[in-house]
């Protein structure tokens, strides 16, 4: 299985980032935008993996209060086929920590994860190739900031169905609330 753990979005937050990719569509030239059944935050990317037991017996022991996430800006990572454009997360030190201690106790567990700095985003579209009108700036300064509490992480399981990339939950892991 191809496995990841990711904070889940509230049902508003999802109807924003749909309403900001609709708002992107038309400027584009060319775009893979995400599904709304799709949108999530990737604390940890697992990969190919038949060790689910481990990592929900990692996620039980990982301990720690629920906190606010901030959405706060437009951003995209160059691509030589084109860009990914994302919704990035405001400073987040808890966010940060609970992304660190499950990386830690998943490596300890034997788990080899990618090796690269933790760069929390929303993935919006990917391959996006922008038309020539299209003003990043102006666009960028019209997207609401956006808030939702945090209570929970997920195992989540991810498959192509039908030639459509399907994310499942497969484990649920609850912040506690203070």
């Amino acid at each position: 299985m191809r496995l990841f753990i990711a904070i889940l979005l509230e049902e508003r937050i999802k109807n924003e980032l749909c309403r900001i990719m609709e708002d992107m569509r038309p400027r584009m030239r060319r775009a893979n935008f995400t599904r709304r059944e799709n949108l999530h935050l990737t604390l940890v990317f697992l990969g190919e993996t038949d060790r689910a037991d481990s990592i929900e017996r990692v996620m039980d022991r990982t301990e720690a209060d629920a906190f606010p996430l901030k959405l706060d800006r437009l951003g995209k990572f160059h691509r030589g086929g084109g860009d990914i454009y994302w919704m990035g997360i405001g400073e987040n030190p808890a966010l940060s920590v609970l992304h660190a201690d499950l990386s830690a106790a998943l490596r300890r567990e034997g788990f080899t994860l990618e090796d690269r700095r933790f760069s929390p985003h929303l993935t919006l579209a990917r391959e996006a190739v922008p038309g020539e009108s299209f003003d990043e700036k102006a666009f960028s300064q019209k997207v609401p900031q956006l808030s939702m509490p945090v209570s929970g992480f997920s195992l989540m399981k991810s498959e192509r169905i039908g030639g459509r990339l399907v994310y499942t939950e497969i484990y649920k892991k609850p912040l506690r609330v203070v």
